[in-house]
């Protein structure tokens, strides 16, 4: 981020120099969710899923935009502390934004929906990555079809391993 705002200084340095206040304002915010972004980023590493929420929050207190990145990275801390509610949570709040819900987002949702044992949501968002056109990793039907069998939902599970194995996946032994 250091270079990152070093390219953001420099630029806003510039529109000053030619009286363009419009072009700094519009510099200074974008430099700013730059920064949150990564702030979010930086939650992954510490699995700190809380502190990723509340800078989600102070990033549409201060009106700055909150793109697929931004979500993506709260939705991977979520699954590290375990908080599927969190996640999908996420997930509708980025439908509700109209936030390109792609296969990162789908992805990282669906870990931590199998890894906190709710096969049922891992499977309901599995099954929207297909119909939206995105196909699921081997991992992401792995991790589902566990959920699955360790719920006891063989019959699920059984679908689940034909589906990837029609898609040509393969599975990790």
């Amino acid at each position: 981020p250091e270079a990152a705002v070093a390219e953001y200084s420099s630029a806003i340095q510039a529109c000053e120099r030619r009286r363009k206040p419009g072009h700094v304002q519009g510099l200074v915010a974008s430099m700013d969710g730059c920064i949150y972004r990564e702030q979010v980023r930086e939650c992954e590493v510490d699995a700190g899923w809380t502190r990723a929420l509340d800078i989600l929050v102070e990033m549409q207190e201060k009106r700055l935009v909150l793109d697929s990145l931004s979500y993506v990275s709260a939705i991977k801390t979520c699954n590290e502390g375990h908080q599927w509610k969190a996640a999908l949570g996420l997930v509708a709040e980025m439908r509700v934004a109209k936030v390109v819900l792609g296969d990162f987002a789908h992805g990282a949702a669906i870990l931590a929906c199998a890894r906190s044992g709710w096969w049922k949501q891992a499977v309901v968002l599995l099954k929207e990555m297909r119909r939206l056109g995105f196909v699921p990793s081997a991992e992401l039907y792995e991790v589902t079809i566990r959920a699955c069998d360790e719920a006891a939902q063989w019959e699920w599970a059984v679908g689940l391993l034909r589906e990837m194995q029609q898609l040509g996946l393969v599975v990790n032994e």
